[in-house]
């Protein structure tokens, strides 16, 4: 089984080939949000890197969102044509499922956080496995169900970086966070892919939690 995945949700992107179970190239780059230009670049790359082709992959798994609009819709827009031009399926991965996972600890919450502006986060709380709704909330209120806990509390995302220093004067020796789970890596989207759906490409939506900007100002 070959599986090709990608992440384009936040500020950085990556995309992976795993065989078998194994990476076989992984390729990431923090490229500030220019998806558009960097993206399919980097698939290319990729492609040098390894001894396969596209027409070998098996299916392909994407990091879904929630996220940035822009970069989700471009990621999801290039692997849903290679996709359908190959008649191959897709996997669509929660973002905040992957962030959680690689950052999973032994009896720890691990609470992945994605900034969603003027104080507001996309998140949810796992403890391994997902134990709350995906939710957009303010970030007092994620205070306010950590609190609930007893654990030791992962952090993982970009809000979480965002908000690192008012969780720790909230919740103090009991919250951390490493500087290699602010992304999502599409390596940890392609394992998590075998426990989701296969699905047709022109079924593949991203996962916003929220309506954009843009429509919600023209909805008014």
């Amino acid at each position: 089984m070959l599986i090709f995945a990608c992440d384009t949700s936040l500020a950085s992107a990556s995309v992976c080939l795993i065989k078998d179970d194994k990476v076989v190239s992984e390729l990431f780059i923090n490229n500030n949000k220019k998806h558009a230009k960097t993206f399919m670049p980097l698939v290319l790359e990729l492609f040098k890197k390894v001894p396969y082709e596209v027409t070998d992959v098996d299916y392909f798994a994407v990091s879904s969102g929630p996220g940035s609009f822009t970069g989700l819709r471009i990621g999801l827009s290039s692997v849903k044509a290679m996709a359908y031009a190959l008649s191959k399926p897709m996997v669509m991965v929660p973002t905040l499922d992957v962030l959680a996972k690689q950052s999973q600890q032994e009896k720890a919450t691990m609470c992945p956080m994605i900034d969603a502006r003027n104080d507001q986060v996309y998140t949810a709380i796992y403890s391994p496995e997902r134990q709350t709704d995906y939710m957009g909330i303010h970030i007092d209120k994620v205070i306010t169900l950590l609190q609930n806990t007893d654990q030791k509390i992962i952090l993982s995302g970009d809000g979480a970086k965002m908000h690192f220093d008012y969780l720790q004067s909230k919740l103090p020796n009991q919250i951390t966070i490493k500087d290699e789970h602010e992304f999502p890596r599409a390596s940890i989207c392609g394992f998590l892919s075998v426990k989701y759906d296969k699905i047709e490409a022109t079924e593949a939506v991203p996962f916003y939690l929220r309506p954009s900007q843009a429509e919600r100002l023209f909805n008014k």
